[in-house]
């Protein structure tokens, strides 16, 4: 039978020596084998994962009479598998300059299972705490902030929990929030969810970064979009530099005492 069935091309090729093993075992064993195996379902294109388990029946002599085979698709189950170590392996490579923290969560266990931080302003997160007192010491460092009030409830773990059943698996907050120097900085929290391959736990994958310069730039462009000025400065005192730009509308036939230097009416930085 398992030659004729490598013969009919129901076994991948991958999966063929596999496959010869499992049944060439079983009359030296006396304990259930298993495998892993590609199969074509009879009618159907594309190959499914089976998991095959061959069971030897003994008589009260001790003879292998007979052995009984069943088989479990494990396809779904193994995808999980396969994205849930890409994302262990995406979060262990992760170090970007402007990342704060990231760790894994057990969810269902309410448990830390890893937390690495990399800069100063990470929430403290001692081994010992569960998710629950995680989330309350990240909610206390929030800032309120307008239009903000959306954002917040994610941070729980019944929430994100209630996020993994509605089938929202991958969740970006951007919110204010104060450091240990009573100073505030902007951070962008990721959130990924999975299934745990071993125990169906709901885990999460949580990622923070430091976005304050980005978030800066994009208020100082929404505040210059609803002005109406006939030129801009832009000041960098870290720096000591300028950059000085003109109005388009603006009228520039008849340039101020102030406006003598050819750096007002263009792109040109200088010194403060």
């Amino acid at each position: 039978m398992p030659e004729a069935l490598i013969a009919s091309e129901y076994v991948h090729p991958d999966s063929v020596s596999v496959y010869r093993k499992l049944f060439s075992s079983v009359p030296r064993g006396s304990k259930p084998i298993q495998g892993d195996v590609l199969v074509q379902m009879f009618g159907k294109e594309a190959y499914s994962r089976e998991r095959i388990t061959i069971t030897p029946i003994f008589n009260q002599n001790g003879w292998n009479i007979r052995s009984i085979g069943t088989s479990t698709d494990i396809t779904k189950q193994k995808q999980i598998e396969e994205l849930y170590r890409r994302q262990i392996i995406e979060i262990n490579a992760m170090d970007v300059e402007n990342l704060i923290a990231k760790g894994r969560l057990n969810l269902t266990a309410n448990r830390i299972e890893s937390n690495i931080t990399k800069l100063p302003c990470a929430v403290y997160c001692a081994e010992d705490i569960s998710c629950d007192d995680f989330f309350a010491r990240l909610q206390s460092s929030v800032l309120p902030a307008p239009d903000f009030q959306l954002a917040v409830h994610p941070f729980s773990r019944e929430a994100l929990i209630h996020q993994y059943h509605d089938g929202n698996l991958t969740l970006i907050i951007e919110y204010p929030r104060q450091i240990a120097s009573h100073a505030s900085i902007w951070v962008q929290t990721q959130c990924k969810l999975f299934d745990s391959p071993d125990t169906e736990d709901i885990i999460c994958f949580i990622c923070s970064y430091d976005i304050t310069p980005q978030k800066t730039a994009q208020q100082m462009i929404s505040a210059v979009v609803r002005m109406d000025y006939g030129y801009l400065a832009l000041l960098d005192c870290r720096t000591n530099t300028y950059t000085m730009n003109a109005n388009g509308s603006a009228d520039r036939s008849r340039p101020s005492a102030r406006q003598t230097t050819k750096a007002m009416w263009c792109d040109t930085p200088g010194h403060i």
